[in-house]
């Protein structure tokens, strides 16, 4: 009898797989080179595997401009790469403040993540959030007035005339109220890593006092989600709750 390790050859289709995967990963840094970034200042990790935080956030704002793009938002196209170019201004200017590299300052991959929870929030960017999502420098308050500034000149003129009604809900914590037992229509499905379903994990972050802003700007996956996308969970959340109070009082 043979002794030692069984060597079988790798399966064709398995072969075929790591083929298109990597040509996938070539694609997608030779796309965001072609966008300006530097792939030195992205981790060998990520990298070497195509994937990471750094990666995933440079992609969803890329995307995220060329879909727009695509779609014929010229202006609004315009205005990202405006708050984009304000970012840098600003970390080029702490730069030269404090005597340090513009990364060191601010990664690329997280002033993309700031311009994207920015652009797709209806209210001005919170300090808070930004420190959260690992903003450092003393010019923070600098920043956070950069922000403030591209928002209140790219907002949309509102109806004065608009009646009480039309007035978005508000709500505290204090207010939200918690089913005793779940809606017996409801699917949960939560996520295999986490063990919790995505919407529940911004919930939980919202009652515990997290800015929906520091929400989008640091969820545990690395990748940043639009600050609306946030709401709408715990509306969500709210709504299920509505349904079972109404069902536990029928």
């Amino acid at each position: 009898m043979t002794k030692g390790e069984i060597i079988l050859p790798v399966p064709t289709s398995v072969r075929e797989f790591e083929k298109i995967e990597a040509e996938k990963k070539r694609k997608a840094l030779e796309n965001l080179e072609s966008k300006g970034v530097d792939l030195e200042q992205i981790p060998q990790e990520e990298l070497h595997s195509g994937e990471g935080e750094c990666i995933t956030a440079l992609k969803i704002w890329y995307n995220y401009v060329d879909s727009l793009e695509r779609r014929g938002h010229t202006d609004l196209v315009n205005s990202l790469d405006d708050l984009k170019g304000r970012i840098e201004a600003w970390r080029m200017d702490m730069a030269e403040r404090y005597r340090m590299a513009p990364a060191s300052v601010l990664e690329e991959h997280l002033l993309v993540k700031i311009a994207y929870a920015a652009a797709t929030s209806s209210s001005k960017m919170n300090k808070e959030a930004l420190v959260a999502a690992g903003v450092r420098s003393n010019g923070i308050d600098e920043l956070t007035a950069v922000l403030a500034d591209w928002v209140d000149e790219n907002a949309k003129t509102k109806d004065k005339s608009s009646s009480e009604e039309d007035a978005p809900m508000t709500f505290t914590v204090g207010e939200l109220k918690t089913a005793s037992k779940p809606w017996r229509y409801s699917v949960y499905k939560p996520n295999k890593k986490t063990g919790k379903a995505t919407w529940e994990v911004s919930y939980d972050q919202f009652v515990s006092g997290s800015h929906p802003q520091t929400i989008a700007l640091t969820q545990a996956s690395g990748k940043p989600i639009q600050v609306a996308t946030v709401s709408q969970h715990s509306l969500d959340v709210c709504h299920l709750h509505f349904i079972c109070l109404q069902n536990a009082y029928k």
